[in-house]
C-alpha cells in the first residue's frame, strides 16, 4: 500500500547546472592587477566564455543521460506499483513471486536447513520451517566466580530444554514477523519441525515440534521488546507437546481448515492448545507494539 501511495520519480530538471555555474564565474570576475597590465584579462575572458560553451554541451549531454535514468525508474516504478495492486488483490502468484525474489528469510536461514510454503492462498499461508536440533544449545553453563575464575558445569536439564523451547517458538515469531510484513494475509499457519529417521520404514520422518496458527490482529499488538516466546503462543490455537524434564514431543500439524475449529480448550495428553474464551480466562493485556 505504501508503495501505491509514495510519489513518482522526480522529473530531471534542466537548469544547465554547468554553465550556469561557469557563467557565474565569468560575471564574478575581477582582473588583478598584474592582468590589466600585461593585457592577461582578455585571455581569461575568452578561458571562461569556452567554459560556458563546454558547459552547455556537457549540461545537453547530461539532461539527455538523466532523462534516459528517469524512463527507466518511472518504468521500474509503474512495474512496483503494478505488483503492488497484485498482493493488495490477493494474486497467489504474486505472493509466490514475492516469497522467492525478496525472500525475506535469506537473512534468518539460521533459524533453519530448510523453509517451504506447502499453502499459499490469497488470505492465508503455511509454512514449514526445518529448525535446528537441540545442539544449538550449549550442554554446559560458564559463571565467573567470586574470585573471577571461569567455571563450567553441566546445564540443567530443565534449563537447558526451556532455552530450546524459546528458540523454537522464537521461530515461529520471526517468520510471521517477516510474512505479515511482506504479504497481506490475515492467517499464518507455522509449522517448526525436525528431522528424524521413522524407525519403521527407515526413511526420513518430520517430527513437529510446534504446530501455531497466527492471525494478523492478534500478531500486531505483541511488543517483542517484553514478551516471552514460549508464552506468546497460548495467544494463538496451536499444539505443542513440551515438558521440561524431557523437551518437545512430536504433535500432529494443525491445518489452515481447522483454524476455526472449537474455542474449547482440550486435555493436556492432546497436546492442543488454545486461547480460552474470555467467559472462561479474560486476555491478558498486551503492551503497545515497539
Amino acid at each position: 500500500k505504501k508503495i501505491l501511495e509514495a510519489p513518482g520519480p522526480m522529473e530531471p530538471a534542466d537548469d544547465g547546472p554547468l554553465e550556469n555555474a561557469a557563467r557565474k564565474e565569468l560575471d564574478e570576475y575581477r582582473p588583478g592587477f598584474f592582468e590589466k597590465l600585461f593585457g592577461g584579462s582578455k585571455k581569461k575572458i575568452l578561458e571562461l566564455e569556452a567554459k560556458i560553451e563546454a558547459g552547455r554541451k556537457n549540461d545537453a549531454i547530461n539532461l539527455v543521460a538523466a532523462k534516459r535514468r528517469h524512463e527507466e525508474e518511472c518504468a521500474q516504478d509503474e512495474a512496483q506499483k503494478a505488483f503492488a495492486r497484485r498482493m493488495l488483490d490477493g494474486d497467489v502468484e504474486a505472493y509466490r513471486q514475492a516469497l522467492t525474489e525478496i525472500n525475506p528469510f535469506e537473512e534468518i536461514s539460521e533459524l533453519g536447513a530448510s523453509i517451504s510454503f506447502p499453502t499459499v492462498e490469497a488470505g492465508a499461508i503455511s509454512v514449514r520451517l526445518q529448525a535446528a536440533g537441540e545442539s544449538v544449545v550449549p550442554k554446559e553453563e560458564k559463571k565467573l566466580t567470586s574470585t573471577g575464575k571461569l567455571s563450567s558445569k553441566a546445564m540443567a536439564k530443565s534449563r537447558f530444554f526451556e532455552i530450546y523451547q524459546n528458540y523454537v517458538c522464537g521461530c515461529a515469531l520471526r517468520m510471521g514477523r517477516e510474512l505479515f510484513a511482506l504479504l497481506p494475509v490475515e492467517t499464518a499457519l507455522i509449522n517448526i519441525v525436525t528431522v528424524g529417521v521413522d524407525s519403521r520404514t527407515g526413511q526420513d520422518s518430520d517430527k513437529t515440534m510446534l504446530s501455531v496458527v497466527m492471525s494478523r490482529a492478534k500478531f500486531g499488538k505483541l511488543n517483542f521488546k517484553r514478551l516471552n516466546p514460549a508464552d506468546a503462543m497460548e495467544l494463538f490455537e496451536h499444539r505443542m507437546a513440551f515438558r521440561k524434564t524431557a523437551g518437545f514431543k512430536a504433535v500432529k500439524p494443525l491445518s489452515l481448515a481447522g483454524e476455526a475449529s472449537s474455542e474449547a480448550r482440550p486435555t493436556k495428553a492432546s497436546g492442543v492448545n488454545v486461547p480460552a474464551p474470555a467467559s472462561a480466562k479474560p486476555e491478558a493485556p498486551i503492551a503497545e507494539a515497539a
